[in-house]
């Protein structure tokens, strides 16, 4: 839904605007930038086709693959297969939008680290460098989402 309505409103802007892409890519968070981010995260262990959620299910948490293998669904329709150390939910973590994929182990005893919402604003607040780190980190990844959605889809939603 967000790439859906990100497409719609980037049609209705001015030719330059349009043609905007990320001059460089961001510094990608180091692991030291995750261990400060997985301060009181949750490990949660996944046996094989167990639901991490459902599409269209609220999700105010971000979660980090740590071990194991996970695949992406829509309408019951695998697209992709997501490993060590790829996040996900940060659509729905970000922009408070319910899930836009189901997330499914596809091997057992997958591994993610569950980071909630009210807890990473507050190391935000400790650490202001990586809150911008992060969120520049984020918008990148939602930009080439974009991107790519756009490629598949010219003619728009």
């Amino acid at each position: 839904l967000l790439i859906k309505n990100s497409a719609r409103v980037l049609k209705t802007l001015p030719r330059p605007i349009k043609n905007f892409r990320f001059l460089e890519d961001p510094k990608p968070l180091g692991e030291k930038d995750w261990e400060i981010l997985m301060t009181n995260s949750v490990s949660s262990t996944y046996d094989l086709d167990q639901v991490v959620f459902n599409e269209g299910d609220e999700n105010f948490s971000l979660f980090r693959i740590s071990q194991g293998k996970f695949r992406v669904e829509k309408k019951g329709r695998m697209i992709s297969e997501l490993g060590p150390p790829a996040m996900f939910g940060e659509m729905s973590f970000l922009g408070r939008f319910n899930t836009s994929a189901a997330i499914i182990s596809n091997e057992n005893l997958s591994v993610v680290q569950i980071m909630e919402y009210s807890i990473v604003k507050n190391v935000f607040k400790l650490n202001p460098e990586l809150f911008k780190l992060f969120y520049w980190n984020m918008a990148h990844k939602l930009a080439l989402k974009l991107a790519e959605y756009e490629k598949d889809n010219p003619r728009g939603p």
